[in-house]
């Protein structure tokens, strides 16, 4: 059974897409090697 992620983990790729950059302001932006991005964001309700 594989080791669940570490806090703040972020994974190499994403549906064979692989991960570029991280930008972590105002939530974990994931920049992708094909241009694409996708954002995760902590709601305040």
């Amino acid at each position: 059974m594989p080791e669940p992620p570490k806090n703040n983990a972020v994974p190499g790729e994403i549906d064979g897409t692989k991960v570029k950059e991280i930008i972590r302001i105002d939530g974990t932006k994931l920049l992708m090697q094909d241009g694409s991005w996708m954002q995760f964001r902590k709601s305040a309700t």
